[in-house]
């Protein structure tokens, strides 16, 4: 028996639909794009010493407020890492803001964008659930420590009398795999919010029934 309700389902492959439906003579360019988003885990094979280059603390501290115990602890733990954990996350960001900003490009220029009319509340509740969603997953990776949740200790800071170890992170480049969960988590947001908006604000006005039926796998 499925854990997920079924109306769940159907309304999560509604909305897939109609939202793939809308882009659909760009579709192939904007997955193509999206693969370009799972790029930020390439920063963990970059040497330090690259990475240090674009360390920009004003962006990296503004990100999060845990960031500041970051840098901290791996100048006291790991100085050789600190410089370049900085612009490695920078990079990251760049590379993601980059990847929507392009996304976004090819989603505003697809031709005859629709706006199902009568699945207004699927919109709502699947773009309020995927900021919701997201939400959480920024507050939980950016404040998840051996301490528990907190924004005053590091993720690389090792707990001794933790019972359960999810953390610390190794203080190296595997740490970049985190961050780009939280990057990831955080930019997700913005670029549904933006692209709704853009179904709403430039789309053809239809009936569900219109286009059922009209589009398989975005062909």
């Amino acid at each position: 028996m499925p854990m997920v309700p079924r109306w769940v389902r159907e309304s999560h492959a509604e909305f897939i639909f109609v939202f793939r439906y809308a882009f659909r003579h760009n579709l192939r360019t904007m997955d193509r794009v999206a693969w370009f988003l799972l790029l930020p885990v390439s920063v963990m094979f970059v040497p330090y010493h690259w990475l240090a280059l674009a360390a920009n603390k004003t962006v990296f501290f503004a990100l999060s407020d845990r960031h500041t115990a970051d840098y901290a602890y791996l100048l006291h733990n790991r100085p050789e890492f600190a410089e370049a954990y900085v612009g490695g996350v920078v990079v990251q960001l760049v590379i993601l803001v980059v990847g929507l900003i392009v996304h976004s490009y090819f989603a505003a220029t697809s031709r005859d964008i629709v706006f199902v009319a009568d699945k207004k509340r699927l919109y709502l509740c699947w773009v309020f659930f995927t900021v919701v969603f997201c939400a959480f997953g920024v507050f939980s990776f950016s404040r998840m420590t051996d301490f528990g949740l907190s924004a005053e200790v590091s993720w690389f800071a090792d707990n001794p009398d933790a019972v359960r170890k999810l953390m610390p992170l190794t203080p190296n480049s595997s740490a970049f795999l985190m961050t780009s969960l939280f990057l990831g988590a955080g930019a997700f947001v913005p670029m549904v919010v933006v692209q709704m908006l853009m179904i709403v604000a430039l789309g053809r006005r239809v009936k569900f029934h219109e286009i059922k039926g009209e589009y398989v796998d975005g062909r």
